[in-house]
């Protein structure tokens, strides 16, 4: 097995339901580089307060669906963030810097006011870093230390 933990998403709480869904704390303000390259993740809930995304963010990302609540995260700013990934339709509030961004490269768009963010039925508290979901696939299973801190990967 293999344990994961590391630093640059800080005590953020991550939350998966068994689809692949990902929900990225509402405390957390950006992600960083390759944060989630190569995840295999059906759809991925960006929170609130995220006003930055760095460079190749989901990069060959299996996710179909990405769901932003932040009106003014501005993806155009993060060089091939979603580059090789299987990304079809982002959701976001009408009149978002995503909804622009989702028109303007080919992504379908889909009006979601972010009043549902982050119901989920799995949490688990990390610390993660750039590239910390590096290859995470959907039907992985993660064992949770009692106290919540630690995620184990089951092999």
């Amino acid at each position: 097995s293999e344990a994961y933990a590391s630093g640059e998403l800080k005590h953020g709480t991550i939350s998966l339901i068994e689809d692949g869904t990902l929900v990225v704390p509402e405390n957390v303000t950006s992600i960083g580089k390759l944060a989630f390259a190569n995840a295999r993740l059906g759809a991925v809930y960006i929170g609130p307060k995220v006003t930055k995304v760095g460079e190749q963010a989901f990069f060959d990302c299996s996710m179909k669906h990405l769901y932003v609540a932040n009106q003014t995260l501005d993806f155009s700013q993060a060089p091939l963030i979603f580059g090789s990934s299987a990304l079809e339709t982002i959701h976001a509030p009408k009149g978002s810097k995503a909804e622009a961004y989702a028109k303007a490269n080919g992504y379908v768009y889909e009006e979601w006011d972010g009043t549902d963010y982050g119901k989920t039925s799995y949490t688990l508290t990390l610390d993660a870093g750039e590239g910390a979901f590096l290859q995470t696939a959907q039907s992985v299973r993660y064992t949770v230390s009692a106290d919540r801190k630690t995620a184990v990967r089951e092999v």
